[in-house]
């Protein structure tokens, strides 16, 4: 009988430890719908030339991506990112200060990258000759611009 006592509280613990990790691992793999979307969010992609037609994407920092074209188009789901490629461009993108940087100089082509969280909402543009851009800009595109290689 005592040993039936004393396995009772490892039962617990081992409840209490499964149940845990069954929560960290269902909130660490959260999965969002396009009605369902967190507040951080990169946007970015090209739009302009002669159908004036935008290709916008939608990174978040989960690693889903999303991807939007035309004026009429809901955003669809995309290949998922690695999720730690994904946290490196919004780290970049906080490192730079990205919301600071004042860059609105479209040309007849042009790109843009738009960074969202709870307190603001930031865009950049900048033309098709890309001279207007930093090399920190033109290298965040650049990494954003391979997720979208493999969809």
């Amino acid at each position: 009988m005592s040993s039936h006592l004393l396995q009772l509280p490892h039962m617990r613990i081992t409840f209490c430890v499964l149940f845990l990790f069954q929560f960290i691992l269902h909130s660490s793999c959260q999965k969002y719908s396009i009605d369902n979307m967190p507040t951080d969010q990169i946007h970015f992609g090209e739009g302009g030339g002669i159908t004036g037609a935008i290709t916008q994407y939608c990174l978040l920092k989960n690693g889903q991506l999303f991807d939007k074209k035309h004026f009429t188009e809901d955003f669809k789901p995309l290949k998922k990112v690695k999720r730690r490629k994904a946290k490196k461009c919004f780290k970049t993108s906080k490192k730079m200060e990205l919301e600071k940087i004042d860059l609105d100089n479209p040309g007849d082509k042009y790109y843009f990258i738009a960074y969202e969280t709870k307190d603001f909402k930031h865009k950049i543009t900048w033309g098709g000759s890309k001279g207007d851009a930093s090399p920190e800009i033109l290298a965040l595109y650049k990494s954003l611009k391979a997720f979208t290689k493999d969809n």
